[in-house]
């Protein structure tokens, strides 16, 4: 490394360790110890002050450890940026990598920072998967920026046949559900607003046309209203649900407008007015016999016939 760098170096390390022998600088920069004291009098002129202490806890220590206080960092905001990215790694995001030696950075000018025991259980998501999302993500960040149209070919899980078709999409911006990274947009082929998911994205490349946002749409307000991403008519539903799911329905809420009545024997009524018909549905399968839908009258029919074809396949 240059000797700018490596004294920059060794301030981090100073920065990070409190205070360090000149042999251990030496060693963790693989240079001289004559080397260390000319880093030590460079940087004493750009005004970093290196102060020295004899005894076995002596060596070379920062007069003023740099913090991230100048700019208003405090350190609950440290504590919480720890937090986030053990998330982030845990969930094996596009950019969890990038984001780790991001907070790396961060922490290694922050002196003193206290260990976090904060835990997340690690998803291992398939990399194709992966290299898929982060390099459509480039090209659609790109569009979004520049407001150019996007040229794909999309595989979507219903109507398989809409594979073949290309679409012209005007991309609006990306979010996260469930563990998947998608980009919504107005669909010139449905002419209305889409969810188009990264990983199901065959071929994608950016157009020279531009286009203009539609500045009325709302999607944290589109997202709300839906029990998850599918944004079809809304539905007016209730359930019984008894224990233990009435306990974890009570926990988690599921959506943003919903109400919770206790019927006693741990039993709830959870009602809700809410896009995703299928996804509702879904949900309520996944709690079997402890949950009885009271309303309406064509979702407890539906699922009623579910369970006969499952009934019926299982025996």
């Amino acid at each position: 490394m240059s000797r700018v760098s490596n004294a920059i170096n060794m301030v981090k390390l100073l920065n990070k360790n409190g205070s360090m022998k000149v042999k251990e600088l030496a060693r963790e920069l693989e240079v001289s110890e004559r080397m260390i004291k000319t880093y030590k009098e460079d940087l004493e002129k750009c005004g970093f002050y290196i102060s020295s202490k004899r005894g076995p806890d002596g060596g070379y220590y920062l007069d003023m450890p740099l913090e991230l206080s100048f700019i208003g960092i405090t350190r609950e905001e440290m504590d919480t940026l720890k937090m986030v990215n053990e998330l982030i790694k845990s969930k094996d995001y596009p950019h969890a990598a990038v984001f780790d030696k991001f907070t790396q950075k961060i922490l290694n000018f922050s002196s003193g920072s206290g260990e976090i025991r904060f835990f997340s259980k690690n998803i291992v998501r398939p990399s194709l998967v992966k290299e898929k999302e982060l390099k459509s993500w480039e090209i659609i960040n790109k569009a979004i920026n520049e407001r150019r149209k996007l040229e794909i070919k999309y595989k979507p899980l219903e109507n398989k046949s809409d594979s073949e078709k290309t679409r012209i999409v005007h991309p609006y911006g990306v979010f996260e559900y469930d563990l998947a990274v998608y980009f919504f947009g107005y669909c010139e082929l449905r002419k209305d607003l889409r969810y188009f998911k990264l990983s199901r994205i065959q071929e994608i490349s950016i157009l020279e046309e531009k286009f203009k946002v539609d500045k009325t749409i709302n999607i944290n307000e589109k997202l709300n209203s839906s029990f998850g991403i599918i944004n079809d008519e809304l539905v007016k539903f209730k359930v019984e649900i008894s224990y233990p799911f009435s306990q974890l329905v009570k926990e988690k809420g599921f959506s943003k407008d919903y109400s919770i009545t206790d019927i006693g024997e741990d039993k709830i009524i959870y009602e809700a007015e809410m896009a995703g018909y299928k996804e509702i549905k879904s949900w309520i399968l996944s709690m079997g016999k402890y949950a009885r839908v009271i309303e309406p009258i064509d979702l407890k029919e539906e699922i009623k016939k579910d369970i006969e074809y499952l009934n019926k396949i299982y025996n």
